[in-house]
């Protein structure tokens, strides 16, 4: 991703900025690590199963915070996947899935906001 700014002297956009972010090679979905590839790797061997199977299931990766609502309760939270899962003959409902790469306690301690925001 590369960020332009308009230049007052001239009708050009000169780059000021880049980073670079890894992405799953098939669909260019950004990954924040091996661990959130090998996830993804998981949940599509999974949706190919219930295609045959069981409830399908669409595999979103947010790029923004949600907004849930639970009980009155509103929390924003950004999963690292969220499931879109569509029983036959009723409603589709939402799954958030969060990638846990490491088992430290300062890892865990991290991921408790958006774990808790995502359980709603």
């Amino acid at each position: 991703m590369s960020h332009a700014q308009d230049s007052e002297t001239t009708d050009d956009y000169p780059a000021f900025g880049a980073f670079v972010q890894p992405s799953y090679s098939e669909n260019c979905c950004p990954m924040d690590s091996s661990y959130e590839k090998r996830t993804l790797d998981i949940l599509r061997d999974a949706q190919a199963a219930a295609a045959v199977d069981g409830p399908a299931f669409d595999i979103v990766k947010p790029l923004v915070d949600m907004t849930i609502i639970f009980n009155g309760f509103v929390e924003r939270c950004r999963p690292d996947f969220v499931l879109e899962i569509t029983p036959e003959g009723k409603d589709p409902y939402l799954l958030p899935i969060e990638t846990m790469g490491r088992g430290d306690a300062d890892y865990y301690t991290s991921k408790d906001v958006t774990i808790h925001a995502c359980a709603l």
